[in-house]
């Protein structure tokens, strides 16, 4: 206890404010200051000198009497304040997110920022569409959308459609690639109202120009938050992955039958996915989990390619297993440099002793207790 420490009158209107909220809410830096501030009694001097451009607050509140009746402060009631560094985002840039569905689009637009802040250089625009659906009513309809989507049930309807739509339109006239191609505009206005009319459940990154990606999220309102955070991670990796639309990179490994640029790509994308949700949600050893997953995608149909089931989660325990033998540099998938220059067209086509060992060798895990690592085998 803090003794005779009471509630000032803001301490308490901030109080009353944080009652009104979840017990377990991601606010963004700047508000959690002002929460922290306004807080007298749990306010330090450490906290002023903690960088909030370079913090992630994660304030866990419960409401009790001494909130609502201005009594002394319990400690142990007092905000948990976790700190990670990050690095600067280039404010030219930015991370636009259109969400029609259930899901917060304030903590959606907090985690996509987060996810950007990790990279060492993101050069790229990006529009994020978010959209409900419902039941699935259909397999996948490769003719209808283009894409490997399935139908599910509308909820949309028809003038909600119309109104994203336009607000699509909108930002892509007003991008920098994007406003000089009226055709490429139009191209995709008329494949994401197939999607919107279908209930396609999208999920995909579209690499539109070099530094203009778009990424597409059909979702059910009821489908749990750590699914969410999954799919919108994943996609925005791919959508921070620079090579990805340069061209005579793509069109290189897209003709040479050893190439490995898919597995490493999708791979690359989950690995990050893993860490940076992990580290959003507290996840204690997230790379455990990770392995944790890619061992079950074998034990119900026991193929071991990496590009079977759950193919982005085993590309992922590929690349950890590189990482751990020392041949690949994990920062380099954490920050996406390692998609700055092409290197998956050059440094990872087959043949080639530790990247063909990582893809075969990727499965060779064991579980001891509640922890997954690999075997001795797969560092022979």
């Amino acid at each position: 206890m803090h003794g005779a420490a009471v509630l000032s009158e803001r301490a308490f209107e901030t109080c009353q404010d944080l009652s009104n909220r979840p017990l377990s809410k991601v606010v963004n830096s700047s508000e959690a200051s002002v929460v922290m501030r306004n807080m007298s009694a749990w306010h330090t001097p450490q906290m002023d000198r903690i960088g909030t451009s370079k913090l992630q607050i994660l304030v866990l509140v419960a409401t009790v009497a001494s909130c609502s009746g201005g009594g002394p402060i319990d400690d142990s009631l007092a905000p948990v304040v976790v700190a990670t560094t990050a690095a600067p985002v280039d404010e030219s840039l930015s991370i636009d997110v259109l969400n029609v569905s259930d899901f917060d689009t304030d903590d959606t637009r907090y985690w996509a920022d987060f996810a950007s802040s990790k990279m060492a250089n993101r050069r790229s625009n990006v529009l994020v569409f978010i959209y409900p659906i419902g039941e699935n009513i259909g397999p996948e309809d490769w003719e209808r959308f283009d894409k490997p989507f399935t139908s599910n049930e509308v909820l949309m309807t028809p003038s909600e459609i119309e109104e994203l739509l336009n607000r699509i339109q909108t930002w892509m006239e007003n991008d920098s690639c994007l406003s000089r191609d009226p055709r490429l505009r139009q191209e995709e206005l008329v494949m994401y109202r197939s999607w919107l009319e279908g209930g396609a459940d999208a999920s995909s990154q579209l690499d539109l120009c070099r530094e203009t990606r778009v990424v597409a999220m059909g979702v059910r309102n009821d489908q749990p938050i750590a699914d969410y955070q999954h799919l919108l991670v994943h996609e925005l990796y791919h959508a921070f992955q620079q090579d990805l639309a340069n061209e005579p990179c793509r069109d290189s490994a897209e003709r040479n039958p050893n190439s490995n640029s898919v597995w490493v790509v999708e791979g690359a994308a989950d690995y990050f996915t893993y860490i940076t949700v992990g580290e959003l949600t507290g996840v204690s050893d997230p790379v455990g989990t990770m392995l944790g997953h890619a061992k079950q995608s074998i034990e119900g149909p026991g193929d071991t390619d990496v590009m079977g089931n759950a193919m982005a989660t085993r590309s992922a325990a590929a690349l950890r297993l590189m990482v751990e033998r020392g041949s690949l540099s994990e920062s380099s998938i954490l920050d996406g440099t390692l998609f700055h220059d092409c290197a998956r067209g050059t440094d990872f086509n087959s043949p080639d002793s530790e990247v063909d060992h990582a893809k075969d060798s990727w499965h060779l895990l064991e579980r001891t207790g509640s922890t997954v690592t690999f075997t001795q085998a797969a560092f022979r």
